[in-house]
């Protein structure tokens, strides 16, 4: 059901609970040549503009007006009316920039404002969202991250006509059907230069096989032979045939479409399609057979982390149509398995919990589950876009929308997905509940950086930016799905021939009634949503917390979305831990040199505020700025 969005940017609205005051300002597209010049052009100062903020009872009020900061600098005064009711009072900001960071507002508040001393300690170099034994959860290599964003400039796809789709010969035959026990060596990209491989080779058996009629789909399950339970094992932990099962029960059933194939393809769309649809001759037919490799990625052994799993859309390239029989070389596409496939982390798979015997409800097992999600979106993403429609997806997107399936089978599968609560209700849960498994521990410390980045291969730290860019995506996406349309949202970002801005902007318009001309107008109400996700039943476009699940539907699929308190999540600081969104507040602020693109941050003015009170702030170039009051509880 397409549930309508009441909220528009830049009119009043009374919401239960917390009063906010935004200050939008004029709106700039992000190919605005204002928005893309690096320096302030210079202007003689202009004298502050005033606005009174005046709660309405005990309940949220957006405050829309707001200097025009797009050409420059400009200061807004903000007199808080609050009467005898205690308030905690906050100012959020968002750089709508999206390629140049800005300086950090500059603001002035009465010293009787401000609370306790907090954050006097900067926050340290970003650690992970991990299990408790601090090991990062990473999904997909880098090297695969960085070839499916831009394919269409690795690779020359080949039309089988002149005229396109349909004017094809006979398709391939299917191959001859395949029997558990049959054995295959896959080939593996180690990166060693630009488009240059050491080419590894990984010797497997197919220990798994599910054909669905009802889906006209059939699941291979492979095994490395050093990765199973037999005498060729040599991995520090061994996959069995319960393993096997595992994956092959919760990626497709027979005769059944409650699976994850079923809920992802409900979602997203098809995977894939023969010649006859696609019109390429140098991508794969298809034989409606999904191949997923259990094998040890990256040779590391490790148990307590990497990579779990990934995609790499090289493998639906052909090497050389012409002839198949052709002497491989040891380019990337040089190492395709020529196959609908994605790979699994076995060691992983098979790492039981400290001290205990394997089970399905182990921690790795669970992340092997969502994992199956994550990747199978990214296989359905090529697909539908740089194939169908010929538009790739920023990193930033494609993992978005991936973490996003997650979400949406975690309730489904009964594990804690990348909302990380144990205690599987669809409540927000407490602080107990939530599992550095998940990605908000991380976002929650983290929330003031571009969302939009996706670190380089071998950048300083590239480790620790994947994961928070990790626990961007999902919070973002976690937010759009819950306030703009949940799994509609989700099918219509990724079935559009837009680019990643675009296509995000267009799924929003879809399903809501929400007025704003770029995406980054959504970074003020995003903001505002994390520090009010304490409340419940909030509307849109403030919703993480509804108290329970959140009821979604699309293609006669259903799916429910856990509620979201981002004050429940813990991350290690100053010898301690700090609980929930850092809070920039009088004396961290000087810790913010500037606001990355397409980000926001957070900032206290003080706490159980009654009575009247001025803040000052000087807005730089393309900052908005948002003024939040709740009630103190």
């Amino acid at each position: 059901m397409r549930r309508r969005n009441k909220f528009v940017i830049g009119l009043r609205i009374l919401l239960p609970f917390v009063v906010i005051a935004f200050a939008a300002c004029s709106l700039i597209g992000p190919t605005d040549d204002l928005d893309n010049t690096d320096t302030d052009p210079p202007s003689a100062p202009d004298p502050p503009v005033s606005y009174t903020v005046t709660p309405t009872g005990p309940s949220f009020t957006f405050f829309s007006d707001s200097p025009d900061t797009s050409a420059g600098t400009k200061t807004a005064e903000y007199t808080l009316e609050l009467g005898p009711a205690a308030y905690d009072a906050y100012l959020v900001f968002s750089n709508t920039s999206t390629a140049f960071s800005r300086s950090t507002p500059t603001i002035s508040t009465p010293t009787q404002l401000h609370t306790a001393a907090e954050h006097s300690t900067p926050r340290a170099a970003s650690t992970f969202s991990v299990p408790s034994d601090g090991t990062p959860i990473l999904r997909d290599r880098a090297e695969a991250v960085e070839f499916n964003a831009r394919v269409l400039e690795h690779v020359t796809l080949t039309r089988s006509s002149s005229t396109g789709i349909g004017l094809l010969s006979e398709p391939d035959p299917p191959p001859a059907p395949r029997e558990v026990g049959a054995t295959e060596t896959f080939l593996d990209c180690e990166i060693i230069g630009p488009n240059e491989c050491n080419v590894v080779e990984i010797p497997a058996t197919l220990r798994g096989l599910v054909t669905d009629d009802t889906a006209d789909r059939t699941l291979e399950v492979w095994v490395a032979d050093n990765a199973w339970d037999g005498d060729d094992g040599d991995r520090n932990n061994l996959v069995t045939g319960d393993m096997v099962k595992l994956v092959t029960d919760a990626f497709l059933l027979e005769d059944s479409n409650d699976d994850i194939y079923g809920w992802v393809t409900a979602v997203y769309g098809e995977e894939w399609a023969g010649r006859e649809v696609h019109g390429y001759s140098n991508l794969i037919d298809h034989d409606k057979t999904i191949t997923i490799l259990l094998y040890d990625i990256l040779n590391d052994n490790s148990t307590t982390g990497g990579v779990v799993g990934y995609f790499w859309s090289k493998d639906n390239i052909l090497f050389d149509p012409d002839d198949p029989d052709a002497e491989r070389d040891e380019s990337i596409v040089g190492t395709s398995n020529e196959r609908l496939i994605f790979y699994i982390d076995s060691v992983l798979l098979a790492t039981p919990d400290p001290d205990t015997a394997w089970t399905p409800e182990d921690f790795w097992p669970q992340q092997i589950l969502v994992t199956l999600a994550h990747e199978f979106q990214h296989m359905i993403n090529f697909y539908q876009r740089p194939i169908l429609r010929g538009v790739e997806s920023q990193t930033w997107l494609n993992e978005m929308l991936s973490l996003m399936a997650e979400d949406l089978v975690a309730q489904k599968l009964d594990v804690p997905g990348p909302r990380g609560m144990l205690h599987g209700g669809g409540d927000a849960g407490s602080s107990e509940d939530a599992d550095f498994g998940g990605r908000l521990n991380l976002y929650a410390y983290w929330n003031d950086l571009d969302f939009t980045y996706w670190p380089p291969i071998g950048s300083p730290g590239d480790n620790d930016r994947v994961l928070i860019s990790y626990a961007h995506a999902y919070a973002f996406g976690a937010y759009l799905a819950r306030n703009f349309g949940g799994a509609a949202f989700l099918r219509d970002a990724v079935q559009n021939s837009l680019p990643s801005r675009g296509a995000v902007e267009y799924a929003v318009r879809a399903n809501s009634d929400v007025e704003f001309d770029t995406l980054n107008d959504l970074l003020l109400p995003w903001a505002a949503a994390g520090l009010l996700s304490r409340f419940e039943h909030q509307e849109s476009p403030l919703v993480y917390n509804t108290g329970g699940w959140i009821e979604t539907e699309v293609s006669d699929a259903e799916f429910l979305l856990g509620s979201i308190n981002l004050h429940n999540y813990a991350y290690p600081h100053d010898n301690g831990v700090h609980m929930g969104p850092w809070i920039y507040d009088r004396n961290s602020i000087s810790q913010k040199d500037s606001l990355e693109p397409n980000s926001k941050m957070l900032y206290r003015i003080g706490s159980g505020l009654s009575g009247t009170h001025t803040v000052t702030v000087t807005l730089p170039r393309n900052v908005r700025a948002a003024v939040v009051l709740a009630v103190t509880e």
